[in-house]
C-alpha cells in the first residue's frame, strides 16, 4: 500500500509560484509592515500599537501551512512516506561548528 504518485513537475512549479504569489502579497499587507515593525524595533511596534506575538503567530501559521504543502507534495511525489528520527541527524550542525551557531545567533549575523 504506497501513496499515490500524481505530483509532477507542473504541480510542484505552481505550489511553488503560489507559495512566492502569497508571500508577496503578505509583504505589501498591514500584516507583513506589522512583521517587519515587530523584527527591526519590538519597544516601538508596541508603542504603536502592534500585538507582537499575534503578527508573529500569523507568520508561523502561514509558513505552517506552506511547509506542511510541501511535506504532501513530496511523499506524493515519492510514493511512499517513512516517519522515523534517523533523517534528523542530517539537519544538525557539526559539534564542532556549534559556537559559530551560538555566534551567528547571537549577533544576528546573515
Amino acid at each position: 500500500v504506497g501513496i499515490p504518485i500524481y505530483v509532477n513537475m507542473w504541480i510542484a512549479l505552481a505550489w511553488a509560484v503560489f507559495a512566492m504569489f502569497v508571500a508577496y502579497i503578505y509583504q505589501q499587507t498591514k500584516f507583513g509592515l506589522a512583521l517587519r515593525a515587530t523584527r527591526e524595533d519590538p519597544v516601538a511596534a508596541r508603542a504603536a500599537g502592534i500585538n507582537i506575538p499575534t503578527q508573529r503567530l500569523i507568520a508561523f501559521v502561514v509558513s505552517a501551512f506552506f511547509m506542511g504543502i510541501a511535506g504532501v507534495l513530496q511523499a506524493h511525489f515519492l510514493g511512499s512516506l517513512i516517519v522515523n528520527g534517523a533523517g534528523a541527524r542530517y539537519y544538525e550542525p557539526a559539534p564542532e561548528r556549534n559556537w559559530l551557531l551560538g555566534v551567528a545567533v547571537q549577533y544576528r549575523w546573515p
